[in-house]
């Protein structure tokens, strides 16, 4: 069976541009994964600049090492700005890599 070159159009209509891009030989999405605890190891991470706005983020693919979904990739971006890093702080403390100083 021969396959089918799949395309797909966008268009806006208040600009009137239209673009087509060649689907052929891309996989749809990946496994959902369901909303729980999982061990990981961070298998990526990357500080990227936004194209629209300047801001820098950090841009991470996690792999899960244990149980159903091992093996399975988790993609996440975490943003650098001032009153976005108490995410980050969070994330590092949950990872065990930041604890909080005892006052």
């Amino acid at each position: 069976m021969a396959l089918k070159k799949k395309t797909a159009t966008a268009s806006k209509k208040a600009k009137g541009r239209k673009i087509s891009i060649d689907m052929t030989g891309v996989e749809a999405g990946g496994v959902l994964v369901p909303e729980g605890d999982y061990a990981v190891k961070a298998s990526e991470v990357e500080k990227e600049t936004s194209d629209n706005s300047g801001a820098d983020y950090l841009r991470r693919e996690l792999e899960i090492t244990k149980g159903k979904y091992k093996g399975k990739k988790l993609f996440t971006n975490t943003s650098l700005q001032p009153k976005a890093l108490w995410n980050l702080k969070g994330l590092l403390e949950a990872a065990g890599w930041l604890w909080r100083r005892r006052r």
